[in-house]
């Protein structure tokens, strides 16, 4: 299994995208040539690249071929985007990096910061922005690519970056063909950022419980801050035309707001969602609710739900 790691740089000459104290935390692999085999371009009648493409992601399906993850009509490579919960390590995603490379797609790893999810919320957008970017730089953006979002943590990345994607889409537009939903996603509550706070820091002991309550007393802080300055600007000064600013990019004071309703708003869409019954922080029939309501709308939805196997919620992925 050969792995290639690019520096964690993106094209430094676009300050509009830049934060300083946040680098992109990626990880990109690429299966060894040859691993997978020769690439079989016969389709059948009825198939759809987008259902043989899957046929090869979906890790729960029981596919056993070793025919290489391509695009049987472009003949690209499929990337499969990982993104991790709050607080992952890349230690924790290799192992579902491996099950990708073995089937012979490009595997790009990110985790954002834990600060820009929980505190630092305004600067998700920038971090979004930038990967996208550096999708584009990697020349990924025409192959066929699959998300692998881990918890409400990897969710409101994706969200985040559909947003920019829908911004940008006159200029950059990514191939995406399916998602794989890992113990996510669910509303957000102030018990739900509690136990995730309390669970990234669990080995710190009892005082995890004190860094999970500064944590969400500042998100509450944080919340009631922005929309009565918000309320404040509007009753002063009003709306302001610098909002509009193509050039300048600006950082949103509340990036979250919504984020279900993005990673709803997809159609003819693939998903997969798998979940644990046991989980202790994201209950499974919250996955659900969404799942169904996402076939509602004409989106191709398999569940995959995991009877009485894990308690703690890390636990679900590690």
């Amino acid at each position: 299994m050969a792995s290639n790691e690019t520096p964690n740089l993106i094209d430094k000459e676009d300050d509009s995208c830049e934060v300083p104290d946040m680098d992109l935390d990626f990880h990109i692999q690429f299966p060894t040539p040859g691993y997978a085999g020769s690439n079989s371009t016969e389709e059948e009648n009825g198939n759809t690249t987008d259902k043989k493409a899957i046929e090869k992601i979906w890790p729960v399906s029981g596919y056993d071929d070793k025919d290489a993850a391509k695009d049987t009509k472009e003949d690209k490579e499929i990337v499969v985007i990982l993104l991790g919960w709050a607080g992952s390590k890349h230690k924790n995603l290799s192992k579902y990096s491996d099950i990708y490379l073995k089937r012979g797609c490009i595997v790009l790893r990110y985790i954002t910061p834990v600060k820009a999810l929980f505190v630092q919320t305004g600067k998700l957008p920038v971090l979004s922005n930038r990967l996208i970017h550096l999708i584009s730089d990697l020349q990924l953006e025409s192959h066929p690519i699959f998300f692998h979002v881990f918890s409400n943590g990897g969710s409101f990345t994706y969200a985040s970056i559909l947003r920019e994607l829908y911004k940008m889409q006159d200029k950059l537009c990514l191939d995406i063909r399916g998602t794989i939903f890992d113990s996510a996603p669910t509303p957000r509550n102030l018990g739900k950022c509690f136990g995730a706070v309390s669970n990234i820091f669990e080995n710190f002991g009892v005082v995890r419980f004190l860094i999970a309550s500064i944590a969400v007393l500042l998100i509450v802080i944080q919340v009631f801050w922005m929309h009565f300055k918000s309320a404040i600007q509007l009753c002063l000064w009003g709306e302001q035309l610098s909002s509009l600013d193509p050039v300048k990019y600006h950082i949103e004071e509340i990036p979250l707001r919504n984020w279900l309703g993005r990673l709803g708003k997809m159609r003819n869409h693939h998903y997969l969602f798998l979940y644990s019954d046991n989980d202790d922080l994201i209950p499974w029939t919250l996955v659900e609710e969404f799942a169904d309501i996402a076939a509602t709308q004409g989106n191709y939805v398999v569940k995959r739900k995991f009877a009485g196997l894990y308690s703690l919620h890390d636990e679900n992925h590690q």
